[in-house]
């Protein structure tokens, strides 16, 4: 069997063991990319960047909302119409944020983790809540490209290349997306990040990139509404 072959059988069979215990029963967690879960052909996607402050209240009331880290905190700190609708988290260090069990508990929607974030929840998946999990991809500093075909979640650029291919994957059609600066490490709280200094423009906005460019080329609509640094998106207010 090639390395190849043996690598896949080994991700099929990890995917066979996301099961949570509660009791004596064991519950499984699906994987999203295996699921039923589907989105809309529409979806706002939220990142935390404080460009998105002034345009967070364009976002239609009734409208499919996708956060992603902290900005699940956006409706509850900022006067929108909007509710979150799924919370996607891929940093495993989120959930030692101070802010990360407050939210979760509170929390009603969908919850897709990577499976590093799920392992340390003590508690994801043994509610009734909709909860899937992702395999990502091992980190490589030195791949700006988004592969195609690879089975995991590719890691190299950041939460929001993850959900951005998360979404398409699922079927969605057209992605606006607010608040993915990826310049800064204010956020839309004023808040500066302990462990980040990412500069004027991050260096995974290369990858960031790559990923929106190859889901484009396969007729997903992504746009941004907030200014960025991102160079594929223009603002879906003037298209």
């Amino acid at each position: 069997m090639s390395r190849r072959k043996r690598r896949k059988s080994a991700i099929i069979h990890r995917r066979k063991l996301l099961t949570v215990r509660i009791g004596n029963l064991f519950k499984p967690i699906p994987d999203v990319s295996c699921s039923s879960l589907k989105f809309p052909e529409d979806v706002y996607l939220l990142g935390s960047g404080p460009n998105g402050i002034e345009h967070y209240s364009s976002i239609p009331k009734g409208s499919y909302v996708v956060a992603v880290n902290k900005a699940v905190l956006i409706p509850s700190v900022l006067p929108v119409l909007f509710d979150i609708n799924a919370w996607i988290i891929a940093d495993y260090n989120v959930i030692q944020t101070p802010y990360y069990l407050d939210v979760r508990n509170k929390f009603t929607g969908t919850k897709i983790y990577s499976m590093e974030a799920a392992l340390r929840d003590k508690v994801f998946g043994k509610d009734d809540l909709p909860s899937y999990t992702f395999f990502q991809h091992p980190r490589s500093t030195r791949c700006f490209i988004y592969r195609v075909g690879m089975d995991d979640y590719q890691m190299e650029g950041t939460v929001g290349s993850i959900a951005i291919q998360v979404l398409a994957r699922k079927g969605v059609k057209r992605i606006k997306v607010c608040g993915f600066d990826v310049s800064g490490d204010i956020d839309f709280q004023g808040e500066l990040p302990k462990d980040h200094r990412h500069g004027s423009v991050w260096k995974a906005s290369k990858f960031f990139d790559s990923t929106i460019s190859y889901f484009q080329s396969q007729g997903i609509e992504i746009s941004s509404l907030s200014e960025t640094k991102l160079q594929l998106l223009q603002s879906a207010e003037i298209r």
